[in-house]
């Protein structure tokens, strides 16, 4: 009877354990074609644009943690569906913030016990339990982006006219500097020592300045790059939105390095040029269904390549421990990486989820 016994609990754990080797290996590509019923959130289709903005609300069912473990606090923006939302730990939604019918930008730490967001011209300040505190309205421009910098000043796009500056505010939201620079809809720059770099997301480039003689230090090409964060004196990591990749450029000798992306058709290419893609984009070879070019999703999505790639990507942030939060918004979550591409975390549910910021240990 003992041996019986055993024999069964062997088996048991046998069956254990390679359930979980099989769940442990959501990296690996599912090129198997798998076409989803037309989804209710809006989503990018390969060479002809963003579809379904007019979804408009927030998911009732909340996230989802589809793969690992959730052991930090953040808040999601969530710029399609209007709202902005904390998770918790738990997976719990603590609370939302909705600001439709606009559209929220560009979430960005304050200090420890207040965080910012942008609408329109205003800076919306709420503390992390959800209350707004007030509203700023520094310059009486569109703001495209704002970030804290290092030194407590903070770093921002504004727009007037066809005119679109990065710009300096002080610690007061009080504005200190206009650098002359020309770019087409920047989304993102990050400002450190002397180093500029700029995310021309409409140009298709990311530059680098020096920010004392404004002067252009180096440039790379890349096919709607969203954001960027300076990593050190030679390294930048770089957001492309529709090239569904995260990249580290070092801009002294030019080289890249391929962090996370969709693995397919070349995107895992980190020179795959922005002509190249746009040849494969107009092709149809990106549309999980070909007889429908104008809305089909693109193999991007985990609905065909699994969690191991992104979907125009929009937003990211460098956590502490060298680790990235990635705003994956039209695969309608969130992840967390290594620095290294292994996945720590994916969670969904979100609508389009396009900034995000974890918050600080003490709230």
């Amino acid at each position: 009877m003992t041996k019986i016994y055993f024999s069964f609990f062997q088996t048991l754990l046998l069956l254990l354990f390679f359930s979980s080797c099989k769940k442990s290996k959501p990296d690996e590509l599912n090129l198997n074609e798998f076409v989803t019923e037309k989804p209710t959130l809006s989503y990018y289709v390969p060479a002809y644009g963003t579809v379904d903005l007019s979804y408009w609300y927030q998911p009732k069912s909340g996230p989802v943690l589809d793969f690992g473990y959730l052991d930090i606090d953040m808040i999601v923006l969530n710029d399609v569906g209007g709202y902005i939302s904390r998770v918790n730990s738990d997976g719990s939604v603590a609370w939302t913030v909705n600001e439709r019918p606009f559209t929220p930008f560009s979430l960005f730490k304050i200090d420890d016990s207040r965080f910012g967001y942008i609408v329109e011209e205003e800076i919306v300040v709420l503390d992390y339990e959800g209350k707004v505190l007030n509203t700023i309205n520094p310059l009486g421009k569109i703001i495209r982006f704002i970030k804290k910098l290092e030194d407590g000043r903070y770093l921002l796009c504004i727009t007037s006219n066809s005119d679109n500056n990065i710009a300096i505010l002080n610690s007061e939201f009080n504005l200190v500097k206009v650098f002359p620079i020309v770019a087409n809809y920047p989304r993102s720059a990050d400002l450190k020592g002397s180093i500029l770099a700029v995310a021309d997301t409409f140009n298709h480039k990311v530059k680098i300045y020096d920010s004392n003689s404004n002067v252009e230090l180096a440039s790379m090409n890349e096919f709607f790059p969203n954001e960027v964060i300076i990593k050190n004196s030679s390294e930048v990591w770089v957001l492309g939105e529709h090239s569904n990749r995260l990249l580290m450029w070092n801009f002294l000798n030019g080289t890249r390095q391929l962090i996370f992306s969709y693995q397919g058709h070349g995107y895992d290419n980190p020179y795959l040029s922005v002509d190249e893609i746009r040849q494969i984009e107009h092709s149809g070879a990106l549309h999980i269904e070909p007889s429908k070019l104008k809305t089909s999703k693109s193999k991007a999505s985990v609905e065909y390549s699994g969690y191991h790639t992104l979907y125009s990507p929009n937003g990211m942030m460098i956590v502490g421990d060298g680790t990235v939060l990635i705003a994956d918004t039209d695969n309608h979550r969130v992840i967390r990486i290594k620095e290294d591409g292994q996945l720590i975390f994916s969670i969904s549910g979100f609508n389009n989820p396009s900034s995000i910021l974890m918050v600080p240990a003490e709230n």
